[in-house]
């Protein structure tokens, strides 16, 4: 019996240390956010964002996760995805742990789903 107790400890231990070790991989994404202005280069964008993977759960992930191209009736817009939080710890990226930054011409225009719901 005090084996198994151990062993939950240990399992529970461990699965927190990971989700721990995720919101400090992410803190930063989160607090270069409030370092964009608008009308930054994409290059500002990216080396203020920052471009480097990290590693979570053995998987390698890419910084920004996914980039896209959107184009709306007049213009092309580059999205860049960047994961900022984790709502579930299943090991999945879902849409609503990422934040779009968005890029019109090369400039950024805006970021956040409101901003990109608006200009679909």
């Amino acid at each position: 019996m005090k084996k198994k107790i151990c062993l939950l400890m240990a399992v529970l231990l461990i699965s927190g240390c990971t989700t721990i070790s995720l919101y400090r991989t992410l803190k930063p994404n989160r607090e270069n956010l409030q370092k964009l202005s608008i009308g930054m280069t994409k290059e500002q964008v990216l080396e203020t964002m920052g471009t480097e993977p990290f590693i979570w759960n053995n998987m390698t992930i890419a910084n920004p996760f996914r980039v896209s191209m959107l184009r709306s009736s007049d213009s092309m817009y580059e999205v860049f995805y960047y994961v900022v939080k984790v709502v579930t710890d299943d090991g999945i990226i879902d849409e609503n742990e990422l934040i779009p930054i968005v890029l019109e011409n090369g400039k950024l225009v805006g970021w956040g789903w409101d901003y990109l719901d608006n200009i679909r």
